[in-house]
């Protein structure tokens, strides 16, 4: 566990780093799955900026013949009657002052993560921070597991130590009550904690399955998987199909307009056999049954 910020609760630091592990996860998922080929940039750059922002731009810098990936500086972006950028201008990175350098689609490329510019990451932090309460819910009916009763006491002298009783026995330590204990009208009371931890888990894959797919990941779990008719099975796939062709469509787009514009020779297409046939081209299928139809009547 990293250091504590000042002012921090244990229970605060360990959902801060448990939200960070989660966006982590996430982020590393959603940015392999489309794979850019022939970049002179890391593969995963553009990624990165449409998972974060929703936007990115690619172009040649002055006084570069090497074309660079760049954020959007959003607010100098300035838009058509039909709401379609054709000017811009790019942030600066790494010391790199083109800011001053306007932008169009005739000397640069806008690649979109979606149709509605919508970046990846706050329907997946807001989703992540759902599975923190449910974690935190877990734990804290663990704890309550551990010591299923409350303290009882009309001194307030006693309540650091009652604290401290309860921290003992939330490390698995024992308490050993002492005899001063006797005249102060110490008493235990039964809290009746029920188990509901299998419910937060299926809550918790619940938040996990539709941050999957959101980011364009197959994810249905094989216990519902097994529980679920062919019918329902296949529409949950054509949901998912839908919404990463939507995304697959704007990279395509943007990969030909930098062979185009820029002079690159870029391609991109999904990282995993998942929906990549459906998605890439939708006429392989029909042709990979066509093809084994012939060979079985040559036999």
């Amino acid at each position: 566990m990293s250091s504590r910020k000042k002012g921090e609760s244990i229970f605060e630091t360990m959902n801060r780093e448990f939200l960070a592990g989660l966006m982590d996860r996430y982020e590393n998922l959603a940015v392999n799955v489309f794979d850019w080929k022939g970049t002179p940039f890391p593969r995963v750059y553009p990624e990165r900026m449409l998972f974060n922002r929703g936007l990115a731009t690619v172009f040649v810098p002055d006084g570069s013949d090497t074309p660079v990936c760049a954020y959007v500086a959003t607010e100098s972006i300035e838009k058509n009657w039909y709401g379609e950028p054709v000017r811009w201008r790019a942030t600066p990175v790494a010391g790199n002052a083109f800011s001053g350098k306007v932008l169009n689609p005739r000397n640069a490329v806008l690649i979109r993560n979606s149709d509605t510019y919508a970046p990846t990451r706050p329907y997946v932090e807001m989703m992540a921070r759902q599975m923190v309460n449910v974690e935190m819910c877990m734990r804290m009916n663990v704890n309550a597991l551990k010591m299923p009763f409350m303290f009882s006491s009309p001194d307030g002298n006693r309540v650091l130590q009652q604290k401290n009783d309860w921290l003992d026995i939330m490390e698995c330590m024992p308490v050993f009550f002492k005899t001063e204990y006797e005249d102060q009208e110490f008493k235990v009371l039964n809290a009746g904690v029920p188990v509901i931890t299998g419910n937060m888990c299926d809550l918790f894959t619940e938040y996990d399955a539709r941050i999957l797919e959101y980011i364009g990941v197959n994810n249905l779990p094989v216990e519902k998987r097994e529980r679920l008719v062919v019918g329902e099975v296949e529409a949950n796939e054509e949901e998912l199909s839908l919404a990463v062709k939507g995304r697959m469509e704007q990279r395509r787009i943007a990969a030909d307009a930098m062979n185009d514009i820029l002079g690159m020779d870029v391609s991109v297409r999904l990282s995993g056999e998942t929906f990549r046939r459906v998605v890439e081209d939708p006429e392989m299928e029909e042709e990979g049954v066509e093809e084994q139809e012939d060979a079985d009547d040559a036999e």
